[in-house]
């Protein structure tokens, strides 16, 4: 078939693909499951996951918002074990303005670059006032160093290259 609704499965697993097609290619709304549980439901431009969507990964980890050309892209929320950043995306990556929070309720609100904290920005963690801190490339280069900046610097940190690790 070329145009309409369909179900294809793949013949390499047990994942699908349900939704819109356009020219025999994934286009308008649909979902894809994975064989490994994971999936993504929401829109397609042709075989990519282009526009509004949600992707949940296996360990249940989340993102809900948009994507270009199969990246997320534009403004979206990711969810995980350990932390939430609701903000702008570039390539897969946090960049631009965002709020970055731990799940001890200690965050970092301002400026990425890359999937770094980069920039300007406010920080605050329990028990502690939140204040102003200066990030460049995900390291903490607040003048006087703020516990809250060397805490949530690390914190997030740990979190981040956990994530490349992972």
């Amino acid at each position: 078939f070329n145009h309409g609704k369909g179900i294809m499965e793949f013949s390499d697993s047990n994942g699908y693909y349900e939704g819109d097609y356009l020219v025999s290619k994934k286009h308008g709304q649909g979902k894809i499951v994975w064989e490994d549980g994971s999936y993504y439901e929401g829109s397609f431009k042709f075989d990519k996951k282009d526009g509004q969507g949600k992707y949940v990964w296996a360990d249940g980890s989340s993102y809900n918002g948009q994507w270009v050309g199969d990246n997320m892209s534009g403004f979206g929320k990711y969810v995980s074990s350990t932390y939430t950043y609701e903000g702008t995306y570039n390539v897969d990556k946090m960049w631009g303005n965002g709020i970055y929070t731990a799940n001890d309720g200690s965050y970092y609100q301002g400026q990425f670059l890359n999937g770094y904290l980069h920039g300007q920005g406010t920080c605050y963690s329990p028990g502690n006032n939140a204040g102003p801190c200066v990030f460049k490339d995900g390291k903490n280069v607040t003048k006087g160093k703020s516990f809250i900046g060397n805490f949530l610097g690390n914190v997030i940190k740990s979190a981040i290259i956990g994530e490349i690790l992972n």
